[in-house]
């Protein structure tokens, strides 16, 4: 039970690194309504995420009852894996060359012009791009896997949620209670992750797709 748990708080963990998610939310954050924007963009992103992980785990418990044998929840792993690799396969292709600068996503310049149902918006958006669908589904499988009774179920995924979303929160709460240097300090953070976005993403799920490809074929 122990090995699975540490599964999803890993997934957690890879769901919190969206280098993409982070600097939208610094978008909000160093606009002319910081604190509104950013807490209706993490609320959209936690609404978001708790939803899916719900739906993920009624489909990976419906999975795991019809099989017995789990080689439906294998299967899932292994097609999560490979999709993951696909995924840090393209990030790693789109990396900027040496010395080259890359751009500010279009649909991402305009967001501290968003109205706080605009942010809350963006921030559930955040959960269905490909990368998060795969590692919610993935946690959904661990989770039904190892057969929990509905409160713990019920706190395994309230954890996933939460530290799903820290790297979300830490600059939010930076917003409220930071001191003056907290809008310099964002500014640096977004222009770091954006300049490493694509190898950080690259990196990550990689990792995660070979180690979700390895429990795939050994339950097999």
């Amino acid at each position: 039970m122990r090995e699975g748990l540490t599964t999803v708080l890993l997934l957690a963990l890879a769901v919190a690194i969206s280098p993409l998610a982070i600097i939208a939310v610094v978008v909000l954050l160093v606009s002319s309504r910081p604190r509104l924007l950013g807490s209706c963009y993490l609320l959209g992103w936690m609404g978001a995420l708790s939803g899916a992980s719900v739906l993920s785990y009624l489909f990976g418990a419906g999975a795991s009852d019809a099989s017995s044998s789990g080689a439906l929840l294998s299967w899932v792993k292994l097609a999560v894996g490979v999709g993951l690799l696909v995924l840090g396969w393209r990030s790693w292709r789109q990396r900027p060359g040496a010395g080259e600068e890359p751009p500010m996503p279009g649909w991402l310049s305009g967001a501290d012009h968003l109205g706080p149902a605009g942010a809350a918006g963006l921030g559930a958006l955040f959960i269905v791009k490909p990368k998060n669908l795969l590692l919610v589904l993935a946690m959904g499988g661990a989770l039904a896997d190892r057969h929990l009774p509905g409160p713990a179920a019920a706190g395994s995924i309230a954890a996933f949620v939460v530290l799903g979303s820290v790297l979300l929160l830490v600059p939010v709460l930076a917003a409220f209670f930071g001191g003056a240097g907290t809008t310099a300090a964002l500014e640096s953070l977004k222009a770091w992750l954006l300049r490493h976005n694509a190898v950080l993403l690259a990196v990550l799920l990689t990792i995660f797709g070979l180690a979700l490809l390895a429990q795939g074929v050994a339950a097999r």
